[in-house]
């Protein structure tokens, strides 16, 4: 046999062996890697059930704030009747809005954005009313409670031309509101 160097005794291999067997492992590592990727991204993309917010019976007649799913939410409670509101002016992001009782409006105090109790825009830089998430009451464990879809949100409707915001509030309502800009408007 005569000498040969050493890896010459590859050389005289067909192609398909010497390079057979390295790109195997190769994909056989990148097929498990796929795999693991794809494993992962099955168990973060599962979709979140919407909570179970909270308890029907905690939820009294009229507007109240709640804070459900990391989100603070606004619950308008007529009856059986459920309206959920993001509490977000979307004027300035993360911007809160407050419910005026007296007035029966919600307003932001940074800018004064005012909306109706359907958080209709009526007043202010907001080009669009409160958005909304989806609410049902459903039966879980025996108990009714309010399940809201943090995972789901409807834009609010367009902002009402300034000419028609007494179609949406009381005369009263909004001569209070013009007089003060917005300040000092909920404490009367």
């Amino acid at each position: 046999m005569p000498d040969m160097a050493i890896g010459t005794g590859q050389s005289k291999l067909p192609i398909r062996r010497r390079l057979g067997r390295p790109i195997v492992l190769v994909a056989l590592a990148c097929l498990a890697i796929v795999a693991g990727m794809m494993t992962r991204a099955l168990l973060v993309s599962v979709p979140v059930e919407p909570a179970a917010g909270v308890a029907l019976s905690d939820v009294p007649q009229g507007v109240t704030l709640h804070h459900i799913q990391g989100e603070d939410v606004w619950i308008d409670r007529s009856g059986e009747q459920l309206t959920v509101f993001r509490n977000d002016a979307h004027h300035l992001s993360g911007e809160g809005v407050v419910f005026c009782a007296n007035q029966n409006v919600f307003m932001s105090p940074a800018h004064g954005e005012l909306f109706d109790r359907h958080g209709v825009a009526l007043d202010g830089p907001a080009s669009r009313g409160l958005d909304r998430f989806p609410v049902s009451v459903e039966l879980i464990d025996g108990e009714r409670r309010v399940v809201i879809n943090t995972s789901s949100v409807s834009s609010g409707s367009p902002k009402v031309a300034s000419e028609d915001r007494h179609l949406y509030v009381s005369q009263e309502v909004l001569d209070g509101y013009d007089a003060g800009g917005g300040s000092g408007f909920c404490s009367s």
